[in-house]
């Protein structure tokens, strides 16, 4: 079943497009957080601070994003 920004599998997985920002993802607990051109992102700071409770609880959090400087330049700096 699908509706704009969410697919739901027969087995009860969801993968759920959100818009930026921490509100959203502060209000719900995934598995996974994918981030795409998260350098661009006014709000990934916070977003990613919002998600540190699912992530640190064994979520994971994927970040992509073409080159731009900011925090997603720290972060990637810190994990070299």
């Amino acid at each position: 079943m699908a509706s704009y920004g969410k697919i739901v599998f027969p087995n009860g997985s969801k993968i759920w497009g959100i818009p930026e920002g921490p509100d959203i993802i502060r209000s719900y607990t995934g598995s996974i957080l994918f981030s795409d051109e998260a350098a661009f992102q006014p709000s990934f700071e916070a977003a990613y601070i919002a998600a540190l409770p699912m992530i640190k609880g064994g979520g994971q959090l994927i970040a992509v994003s073409s080159a731009n400087s900011g925090f997603f330049e720290k972060m990637v700096a810190r994990a070299e």
